[in-house]
């Protein structure tokens, strides 16, 4: 590929053992490793990858700018091809594009005649974007974190003794995974969803983990884990999805509309759950790994715990989550959850050219993909500041609008910018602050004899290896056992009070 043909666009042709790493896929992680190479240019970049022109745009100007020609750069083709992994039938997924016909819309969800794979982005942000219906939803996770952290149910969770003396010590990834899994499936699926398949969770951290293999769609002879594991979800699924209304008292209003909204275009209770398993995949894949992630970096500093114990004590008062107050009035907290996420993110976003279109001076042919990989953009000592790798929540409180930067992008922006980040902060900062108050937490000094093989008191690395939809796994055996206690200084409050 000549720079000439590309509008003098650099290019870079890849090794067959890079083309074997990158087969079809939303989120290309060795995508975003070959990033390192052009980080100090900042340039718009072609690459061919198993013979498929992709254009890699790292600047922030050139980002912006992707965002905003939403006609030529399109996103529906990566949709499609996600409902294709996931075993969607070809009928269905040619419906989900069809123009609906006025006359079936008996809900009048539809006023502007939207084909159902645009009308249910609507779907979201109507739930999920600040208003009514994303209040009723935020206190449905709340309610159900604060039932996860009572004490009794924590308790549940600790490692059985072989000596079978009382032990306080669990894992922090699992019960990070319990706590946010339960309030997800609840608060989305009410306790109907996890009553018909009481394995659910176990068999949801199996796809999460191995669902790249989905994505890059691997013969089934070596991804046996994971279709094993999609198959009982979408059984699961499917068991829920024909049951009759008044048996799914309390699911949201996001499934309630999308279920309508399928039903009405004839699409059968086998896809409605694989289309149903899509967004739950979205809904609980990142919420556990940032919450271990956070406390993985705060259980590091006593100061820092000290410090956001005193500034979220006053949003618990009366053991009721002042979500308000969170929000609002504690910001030291929202900063270790926006340093949280510029670390531990691997996003990215990928659009289909459909028509040249000029980016940066140069143009983009039809017919190819761009990528826009953020974790480069969250490395930038120039925007970010100085010890780039290390975790300063501080960064954010000294540099006035830096979670607003172009150059931070945790939830990628545009047409695929996230509409759940609104509940997830609300999800992570409920979590975190009820956990640090509500108990002490401490690194075990005898983890070894817990994890044989590994050591969990060694910081946790991220498996950047993986795709992701944002937040990255922890390496397999990198997780950490902690001791817990109660807090006695809050319960000598209460006594008081």
């Amino acid at each position: 590929m000549s720079a000439s043909a590309r509008g003098n666009l650099q290019s870079l042709k890849l090794p067959v053992w890079f083309n074997i790493a990158t087969v079809k896929g939303i989120n290309d992680t060795s995508l975003v490793l070959t990033v390192q190479f052009f980080r100090s240019t900042g340039e718009l970049y072609a690459m061919t990858i198993a013979g498929e022109t992709v254009y890699i745009v790292t600047a922030p100007k050139d980002i912006a700018a992707v965002y905003r020609k939403t006609a030529s750069l399109t996103f529906d083709d990566f949709i499609r091809e996600t409902m294709i992994s996931f075993h969607v039938s070809p009928s269905t997924t040619i419906k989900m594009y069809q123009v609906p016909d006025q006359k079936v819309d008996h809900l009048k969800l539809n006023p502007l005649q939207k084909c159902l794979a645009h009308l249910v982005r609507d779907f979201h942000k109507e739930q999920l974007h600040p208003g009514e219906k994303m209040d009723v939803l935020a206190n449905q996770f709340v309610h159900h974190i604060d039932e996860s952290l009572r004490w009794e149910k924590v308790c549940e969770r600790f490692y059985p003794d072989p000596d079978g003396r009382e032990r306080s010590e669990l894992s922090l990834l699992d019960w990070c995974k319990d706590i946010h899994l339960d309030a997800g499936t609840k608060a989305f699926f009410s306790e109907k969803l996890l009553s018909i398949d009481p394995t659910l969770f176990d068999h949801f951290v199996i796809f999460d983990n191995t669902s790249w293999k989905l994505m890059y769609r691997l013969p089934r002879v070596f991804a046996k884990d994971m279709h094993f594991a999609e198959k009982r979800l979408v059984e699961a699924f499917t068991t829920y999805f024909r049951l009759h209304k008044e048996q799914k008292v309390g699911q949201a209003w996001f499934v309630d509309a999308f279920e309508a909204q399928q039903r009405q275009l004839g699409i059968d209770d086998v896809d409605i759950a694989r289309s149903m398993l899509m967004v739950y995949w979205v809904v609980n894949s990142n919420a556990y790994k940032l919450s271990f992630w956070i406390l993985a970096y705060v259980l590091q500093d006593r100061e820092l715990i000290s410090s956001l114990r005193a500034e979220t004590a006053q949003a618990l008062q009366n053991d009721v989550v002042d979500m308000k107050y969170l929000l609002n009035l504690c910001p030291l907290l929202n900063a270790t959850f926006d340093e949280g996420m510029r670390l531990t993110t691997l996003s990215s976003s990928s659009r289909c050219v459909t028509s040249p279109t000029a980016i940066g001076g140069k143009t983009l042919r039809s017919g190819a993909k761009v990528l826009i990989p953020y974790r480069q953009l969250h490395f930038s000592e120039e925007i970010f500041g100085e010890d780039i790798e290390g975790f300063h929540p501080d960064r954010f409180l000294k540099k006035e609008g830096l979670s607003g930067s172009p150059s931070y992008k945790p939830f990628g922006g545009g047409s695929t910018y996230c509409p759940g980040r609104f509940i997830a902060r609300q999800e992570i900062l409920a979590c975190v602050a009820l956990m640090i108050n509500r108990f002490n937490i401490e690194l075990s000094t005898d983890g070894d004899s817990l994890h044989k093989g590994h050591s969990p008191q060694r910081f946790p690395l991220a498996d950047g290896r993986k795709p992701s939809l944002g937040v990255m796994d922890p390496m397999n055996g990198h997780d950490l056992t902690v001791r817990v206690t109660r807090n006695s200084s809050l319960m000598t409050e209460r006594k008081a009070s």
